[in-house]
């Protein structure tokens, strides 16, 4: 949910007081702003969901209007993180993680395990088993990754269940040496990076930002840190987001 800065359908506010716990799971708003400007430039434009990033021109137009552009969405951004933060003023009942984290290759199987305590806390909820929480990292949040299954004819088994993909031996002829060696090559499978999160949409990837955007950002992760700095894993969270932002070049205003 995005409550309390949107209540779809009217109905969250009935249902706040009955939640004991939460999670809550944060983006960086210099991420995040754009992929909800491409979602709403979709709608906008009748395509398919999740296919094309908005171009810079439209951007632009909607990172610098004063009814919802990127001024807009950081107060919304801080206010939320407010609400929840505040309303959990025992750190046992709520669960802060980021993005980034959780689709990070090598984070996101800890994030996983920290989500499945967190629910095994709760009577009568029994979380998956530790060993598999991996797999289920892997296939639910890393599926995008995932190459293709290898064909039988282009992959071989070894001894230890290992899958390999091998080249094709030439055909020599008797007493001839082969020139090169035979390469055995690892597949792509099991070589898998974090892939980016918006790789099925087609568009521009960079959004500028100006000085003063960036200025803005770095000013609410400080107000944020500041005022939650006894959570040790959220304050973490608002440095790596001041990081990410103060390696940023902004553009000319």
């Amino acid at each position: 949910t995005h409550y309390p800065v949107k209540d779809a359908r009217g109905k969250f506010g009935d249902l706040d007081p009955l939640f004991g716990r939460a999670m809550v799971i944060l983006r960086n708003p210099i991420n995040a702003v754009p992929s909800y400007f491409n979602l709403q430039y979709e709608h906008q434009n009748h395509l398919p969901t999740h296919s094309t990033r908005g171009p810079n021109e439209a951007w632009v137009n909607y990172r610098d209007s004063p009814t919802n552009g990127l001024a807009y969405q950081l107060t919304h951004y801080e206010n939320f993180v407010s609400y929840w933060m505040e309303k959990y003023p025992e750190r046992t009942q709520l669960l802060v993680f980021s993005y980034e984290d959780l689709t990070n290759n090598y984070s996101g199987p800890f994030v996983a395990e920290r989500i499945a305590a967190f629910l095994g806390e709760v009577n009568r909820v029994d979380p998956i088993a530790p060993e598999s929480i991996p797999c289920v990292w892997e296939t639910i949040v890393n599926y995008k990754n995932v190459a293709p299954p290898p064909t039988e004819e282009t992959v071989s088994e070894d001894m230890e269940g290992t899958k390999w993909q091998q080249a094709t031996p030439p055909v020599l002829e008797q007493g001839q040496m082969m020139e090169t060696p035979l390469v055995v090559e690892e597949p792509d499978i099991l070589r898998k990076t974090h892939a980016d999160p918006s790789s099925l949409r087609e568009g521009p990837k960079i959004r500028p930002y100006t000085q003063k955007n960036l200025a803005d950002m770095q000013a609410m992760f400080r107000r944020l840190s500041e005022k939650y700095n006894s959570h040790k894993g959220f304050a973490r969270i608002m440095a790596s987001y001041m990081e990410v932002v103060s390696n940023t070049v902004p553009v000319n205003d």
